[in-house]
């Protein structure tokens, strides 16, 4: 019915007459007037681990700019799992009075039966169905549910009738809008953003429905327009909100505005529920370590938020006690931390016990500890205890070979927490945050070796703008509105940031209270960025020397300055273990090449990132803000080193499995070093990566050279470097090429 046609035109693509099959269940849902508020929405996206990665963050950006200047009441569960959508769902409720719309992004099947794939707290998928899911959201209020997925308006084989989207609404869900087969990231984003540009005007439901549905008909690339599906009980289908810009936030704003802390004593500020973003993938590790008995050391430099994730996983360990310690501490400190936290006769008169005792070795303190982890079970509340700032209590030495070493007067200390968490077999875990990756000298046992290590890599392009839309809808809920000038500054600062979301913050607060003097300041920052100039301006100048780039500059070998130097000219993560091959191969490191490598990641001058070809290898890349003080090599070596590290990545980046991205780094290397006839075959897929990215002049640079060395270049290959070389400008080369080329229609591979 959807693509019913009538003399050469689709009814209901185009026109005026609005025409759209609609399903009506003979179902009654419990209906509200439409709301004096703006729209809010639930979303949740799920990707499990093993299937094909799901572009939701640029469907949750979508979703947050999609109302204009009316704006939206956005919620985000980060999870991807159920149970944790249920408690999202109920805490909004209580906070917000109402939730109009659940939107859930991710992949849906219809065999056996209609499910959804969310996840579990490990990232394992987790075959959700329509009654699972009302089990969650039943009660809250809901008026609308978008499913995000593949086939969720589409029955299974046995009963076409039954799918996902009728099934919630046979439960009591008033509307569900789903697809009636496969879709694509850009249409379910691009029929969002419609959608809901649309009923947060004060649209009824089914107007808005048809004008989203047009708005993917009116576009030729989208060749599903016609799969959205409307499902509606009998009396729904009217508007959900007036088109108002009043924010329900503001009935409660302390719940959104106010700073949240990690622990009780207010010492640690970290992100709010509203402000946090990413970290899925991170927090599901850490939760699997400390599921699995293991303690959790979350590193990484500073400012990427090792404190706001350890306030998540207090989150998730809610059954805990949450002890928290900042700093340089004493062991006296944490057990009267711990009486605190407690607040119990039986774990007080505990602490006295090991207090007055005289002799605070390692042994004892060990053994103190084992006796209050079972007085926390025996009370029935585990503790959860959280070493933070754990840096503090490490060595500053010019030591060029180790890790960083425990200070002195907290060995005894440490190797006892460490000791009695590792012996406990309770439920009580320990968690760790450090901007340094260390190792207990001093001691027989290591037992840093039963840490879980966490790095934490910097934010990439898609979860910066998400932290910006999410500030920017804490201001609003503030009161606080932006000119056209601060928007622009904003733009600049979320490019500078560089991956740390702590700097984003900084700039965006400057950009929020200083708008005259901002320009001036992002300047400094693009100049440290652009030359290695240190920022004269204070308070960018004095956050970038919290970093400390310099000081583990200046603790680095041979070796490690020239691994590190070498990364500088490699735009993309590369296999740690090509870089060990060439500490061991080209520079002599020999048995310390992993050691090498551990160390430039430990100090934070690597970052650590899943290899691009396998996921599971790992990967390194130079940090974007210790870049700028990095010495470059010179021209002979980094020549040798690049011939030596082009097979290596060449064998490393499967040419079946590679991105483009790769093709087109092994390009530049290869033509670099004047070694080509390798990775010829890549031609085609990574100049059309340097095409789609405006790279004109690289790209032509690298077609002139690579072309002479293709026998018999495909006609894509050739329209691909022509177009390059018109847009550079350079018109002779075009025409030498327009010459090699018998008119054929263009693919559609090259749009």
């Amino acid at each position: 019915l959807p693509i019913l046609a009538h003399d050469h035109r689709f009814l209901a693509k185009g026109g005026a007459s609005g025409f759209a099959v609609l399903r009506r269940l003979p179902v009654e849902a419990e209906l509200t007037p439409p709301s004096d508020y703006r729209l809010s929405i639930m979303f949740m996206a799920s990707s499990p681990r093993g299937q094909q990665v799901l572009d939701y963050r640029t469907e949750e950006v979508a979703i947050e700019l999609a109302a204009g200047r009316i704006g939206v009441d956005l919620t985000v569960e980060e999870s991807g799992e159920l149970a944790q959508l249920g408690e999202t769902l109920a805490i909004t409720r209580g906070e917000l009075e109402a939730v109009d719309v659940l939107h859930l992004s991710c992949h849906g099947l219809n065999e056996p039966q209609p499910m959804l794939a969310m996840e579990t707290e490990r990232g394992a998928a987790d075959l959700v169905t329509a009654a699972q899911l009302w089990g969650q959201a039943r009660g809250q209020g809901l008026r609308l549910g978008l499913i995000s997925a593949c086939h969720t308006a589409e029955g299974a084989t046995a009963d076409p009738s039954a799918n996902y989207a009728a099934q919630l609404v046979e439960y009591g869900l008033p509307a569900a809008v789903a697809w009636g087969g496969a879709v694509l990231d850009r249409e379910a984003t691009t029929f969002a953003e419609a959608l809901y540009g649309s009923l947060s005007k004060g649209a009824p439901l089914t107007e808005a429905y048809i004008q989203a549905r047009n708005r993917l008909a009116d576009d030729g690339d989208y060749q599903d327009w016609h799969l959205p599906r409307l499902l509606l009980a009998d009396n729904a289908g009217g508007r959900l909100c007036r088109g108002r810009s009043r924010s329900r936030r503001h009935i409660n704003p302390n719940a959104f505005a106010e700073r949240a802390y990690l622990g009780h004593n207010r010492q640690v500020p970290i992100a709010t529920f509203e402000e946090f973003v990413g970290r899925r993938r991170e927090l599901q590790r850490a939760i699997m370590a400390l599921r699995e008995g293991q303690g959790v050391l979350l590193h990484g430099p500073g400012h990427l938020g090792k404190s706001s994730l350890a306030g998540r996983l207090t989150r998730r360990f809610a059954d805990h006690h949450h002890v928290v310690v900042y700093g340089q501490v004493t062991a006296n400190q944490v057990l009267r931390a711990i009486e605190t936290a407690y607040q119990h006769r039986d774990m007080t008169a505990a602490v006295e016990q090991i207090a007055s005792t005289t002799a605070p070795g390692m042994g004892h303190l060990r053994d103190g500890l084992q006796q209050l982890l079972s007085v926390a079970e025996a009370i029935g509340k585990p503790m959860l205890l959280v070493l933070d700032d754990f840096e503090q209590l490490l060595d500053d030495s010019d030591d060029t070979v180790q890790l960083h070493h425990i200070k002195a007067m907290a060995v005894e200390m440490v190797a006892g927490i460490l000791a009695a968490f590792g012996a406990h077999g309770g439920e009580s875990r320990l968690v760790i945050t450090s901007r340094y990756d260390f190792e207990a000298a001093g001691h027989q046992q290591d037992d840093t070796a039963s840490l879980a290590r966490i790095q934490l890599a910097p934010f990439d392009q898609h979860d910066h703008e998400r932290q910006l839309a999410r500030l920017l809808q804490v201001w609003q809920q503030q009161r606080q509105s932006l000119t056209a000038g601060q928007r622009d500054l904003l733009r600049q600062a979320l490019l500078l940031a560089s991956g740390n979301p702590g700097l984003l913050r900084k700039l965006t607060d400057f950009v929020r209270t200083d708008e005259a003097g901002a320009p001036a300041l992002l300047q400094e920052v693009k100049a440290y960025l652009d030359e290695g100039r240190r920022p004269t301006d204070s308070r960018v100048g004095d956050y970038l020397e919290t970093l400390a780039i310099d000081r583990m500059l200046d603790r680095l070998s041979r070796v490690e300055n020239v691994l590190l130097s070498l990364s500088k000219g490699i735009e993309l993560p590369v296999p740690v273990e090509v870089m060990q091959s060439i500490a061991q191969d080209e520079l002599g490191a020999e048995d310390r090449a992993a050691a090498n490598c551990h160390r430039l990641l430990s100090f934070g001058l690597w970052d650590a990132h899943a290899d691009l070809c396998d996921p599971q290898i790992a990967a390194c890349a130079i940090n974007a803000l210790a870049e700028p003080r990095v010495k470059a090599l010179a021209e002979v070596e980094q020549m040798e080193l690049d011939k030596s590290l082009l097979p290596l990545l060449e064998q490393a980046w499967i040419e079946q499995s590679s991105p483009a991205a790769c093709d087109l780094m092994l390009l530049q290397i290869a033509v670099r070093v004047g070694e080509l006839p390798g990775v010829v075959s890549r031609a085609e897929s990574g100049l059309r990566l340097a095409l789609h990215r405006s790279e004109f002049a690289l790209g032509h640079d690298l077609g002139e050279a690579i072309l002479p060395h293709v026998t018999k270049p495909s006609y894509n290959l050739l329209r691909i470097a022509g177009e390059l070389a018109m847009r550079a400008g350079e018109f002779n080369t075009q025409s030498a090429i327009s010459a090699k080329l018998s008119w054929k229609p263009l693919s559609r591979a090259t749009r």
